[in-house]
């Protein structure tokens, strides 16, 4: 039977059909379950490109519906040339994924019977390789196809990179030779060197490694070895040294990382924490024994089958032994385990789930090394959340008690997101402890005490002077960014009386997305004041008149730096439209200035330009000084107490705010705005408003949040 009349369900391409025709004979074997062939195929004639085996491969799978095709070619032995070699590495990239990526750039030569093999990496990158056996599995690709044995050795070309460690080689080497020569003529200091070596820190031997280890060699897949018998595994570092088998033999082969293990591979060893332990039994009496294990880098389930049930009920009471529970209430939720397990078995995929797994034929029980404090002064945490913060934090509240005693810390606040659950718990876990623990809160807070005016002075509308006044600038940021225009117009009783304007030389290039959105160029500014004697000229413009801006925390805070940077007096009292709008026009959803001037019917302007922004914000603040008048409201005195009776908790904007306890009345208390933020004011969040925490002060310690 010829290919083409086995495979007649195959449709081959032009190129495809034209390498079938070379095929003399072929053979197959085939994996029914996981639906896999293997063809090895005699081919006449010169080798043909992988591209097409592959494609032919992928063509063969999607025809028959199999899972994978690996198509062997087999040529003359004579076929076989130095010139082969980039498709044998080719074919190399598919059975060993080390080799992925290390051969982007190589040459090939001969030499005494050897195919030489030279790449751009260091001795690390060249060991790596060879502890994949990647010059085994050239050789072995190299007998497959032709039949012929021939080695391969990888080494490594004099790249800028080899050659730089050659050079630090020699450099080390040299160091050494002069350190010895000056130790041998100063026997007294050589004392002192050898005393205060032990307590030096030591450096790596190859910057070039991310993995440093102590006196012991690299073992490959992320494991370092630290001490004899002690190993960094992902991220948690584990100690086999007295290990106890509760499964198979004892423990012997190479050491793996969990992240390693992507795909099938017998006689694996890996270390894992205990995360789980699941029990199943099948129908016919089996039960399976499913164990959870992570380095805290990745994580796999380790299986194993028990045919009497007692040896299954032995198996999980070792393991169960060294985990607690944790309750809330009468009710368990999670048992956590401070135990590893080292594993030796079969990586497998499982069919259920599509995830590898381990078969496991031993299991021993190690030990994980904790994470400890070894500062000299330890450090009061104020900020810890606990899993009570929903969606912010996964340590239960007594476990976070445990490790902060455990590091010997003296104090660590509990500042759950607004509530405090955790409290009787972590007072629970010190009660025979040294650790105090410090009762605090998150708080969503919000500031109900609205105003629109900021500073002392107070000021009648109809009769006082006002400085309305707006500011281009090259950016956001008052500390970076620069001033490029100030306008200005004085007010008194719904009139303008007097006009200021002036460009500012920012003293650098004005960015083209602040040019587009001013027209202010670069020309424009160009011999304009300087910064000081722009925002000099405006506060004589002002003297001690209110000054008025819409969003006033963003134009003064570029007029104070200007101030403090140039020695400068600011001192006027100032008032925020955007806030006053937002109490005149409870109706509008938007309160930007262009949104404003169309509201109140006050026409267009030139938006984004100091002078006509100064002159639009007047007209709307006279606006908006007739509503207040409506509600009989003539200073800005009675306009601050009226924006505060009407402030509303529900619609103001939360900031998140530390409160701690400083004794029992301020714990107290701390309870009473948690009850009140909970009952009279959650929306979304329990937010406690200004006014209601500045009842309840005595005894409360407010702190900055995030």
């Amino acid at each position: 039977m010829t290919f083409r009349e086995k495979f007649a369900a195959y449709e081959p391409s032009n190129e495809s059909g034209e390498v079938i025709k070379r095929i003399k004979s072929f053979s197959m074997r085939a994996d029914k379950v996981r639906k896999m062939l293997e063809i090895s195929v005699d081919i006449d004639g010169d080798p043909i490109e992988k591209r097409i085996l592959y494609r032919m491969e992928d063509e063969i799978c999607d025809a028959y519906g199999l899972t994978a095709v690996r198509i062997l070619p087999k040529y003359s032995p004579d076929k076989f040339s130095v010139d082969r070699m980039p498709s044998i590495i080719e074919e190399a990239g598919r059975v060993g994924v080390v080799a992925k990526g290390f051969f982007n750039n190589y040459s090939i030569s001969e030499r005494d019977g050897r195919i030489i093999v030279s790449l751009g990496f260091t001795k690390g990158g060249i060991g790596l390789l060879c502890k994949a056996e990647t010059p085994e599995i050239l050789s072995n690709i190299i007998k497959s196809e032709y039949g012929v044995n021939i080695p391969v050795e990888i080494v490594g070309k004099k790249t800028p990179d080899i050659l730089y460690e050659d050079f630090e080689n020699d450099q080390k080497n040299e160091l050494s030779r002069i350190n010895a020569e000056f130790v041998a003529s100063h026997p007294a200091v050589a004392v002192k060197e050898n005393n205060y070596a032990s307590d030096a820190p030591e450096f790596p031997e190859n910057i070039g490694n991310s993995a440093y280890k102590k006196d012991a060699s690299y073992i490959p897949s992320d494991v370092i070895c630290i001490d004899d018998g002690v190993y960094s595994v992902g991220h948690i570092k584990f100690d086999i040294n007295e290990e106890e088998t509760i499964l198979g033999q004892e423990m012997s082969g190479e050491l793996v990382s969990i992240g390693s293990l992507e795909s099938a591979k017998r006689n694996i060893r890996t270390l894992g924490k205990v995360l789980s332990v699941e029990s199943f039994t099948t129908r016919s009496g089996k039960t399976i024994i499913t164990v959870g294990i992570t380095d805290a880098s990745a994580s796999i389930n380790v299986k194993t089958a028990f045919s009497e049930q007692e040896e299954a009920n032995a198996y999980i009471k070792k393991i169960e032994s060294h985990g607690r529970k944790i309750f809330r209430g009468i009710q368990c939720v999670v048992v956590l385990y401070d135990i590893a397990l080292d594993v030796c078995g079969n990586c497998l995929k499982d069919r259920s789930d599509n995830e590898m797994y381990i078969d496991a034929k031993s299991v021993s029980i190690a030990k994980i090394i904790q994470r400890s404090d070894d500062a000299p002064e330890k450090r009061v945490e104020l900020h810890a959340h606990t899993n009570m913060s929903a969606m912010d934090a996964l340590t239960f509240p007594e476990v976070l008690a445990e490790t902060a005693d455990r590091w010997g810390w003296d104090a660590i606040a509990v500042t759950d997101h607004g509530n405090v659950q955790a409290f009787p718990i972590v007072m629970e876990t010190v009660a025979k402890k040294d650790l105090k623990i410090i009762y605090g809160m998150e708080a969503y807070f919000v500031d109900d005490t609205a105003r629109a005016i900021y500073g002392d002075a107070s000021f009648r509308f109809e009769e006082d002077e006002f400085i309305v006044f707006d500011i281009e600038t090259t950016g956001l940021s008052p500390t970076n960014c620069a001033i490029t225009e100030i306008g200005a117009v004085k007010i008194k009783n719904g009139e303008v009386t007097d006009t200021f304007s002036t460009f500012a030389d920012p003293g650098c290039h004005i960015p083209e997305q602040i040019t587009e959105l001013t027209g202010i160029t670069d020309e424009m500014v160009a011999g304009a004041p300087s910064q000081k004697e722009a925002v000099k000229a405006f506060l004589e413009f002002s003297g001690k008149h209110m000054l008025i801006a819409h969003n006033a925390g963003f134009d003064t805070s570029f007029i104070r730096t200007a101030c403090e940077r140039y020695s400068l007096a600011f001192e006027n009292t100032f008032l925020d439209t955007v806030a006053l709008s937002r109490y005149v026009n409870p109706t509008l959803k938007k309160h930007k200035l262009d949104t404003l001037a169309e509201y109140f019917g006050l026409g267009d302007f030139n938006h984004h330009r100091a002078c006509d922004d100064a002159q639009m914000l007047a007209l709307i603040f006279f606006k908006m000084v007739e509503k207040l008048r409506e509600e009989g409201i003539y200073t800005t005195d009675e306009m601050n107490r009226a924006m505060n009776d009407k402030a509303n908790p529900l619609r103001l904007r939360p900031y998140h705010m530390i409160i701690l306890v400083k004794d029992l009345v301020g714990l107290k208390n701390l309870y009473k705005l948690i009850s009140s933020s909970y009952l009279e004011s959650y929306y979304r969040y329990p937010r406690i408003p200004k006014s209601k925490l500045a009842e309840h002060r005595e005894g409360l310690i407010i702190g900055s949040a995030c």
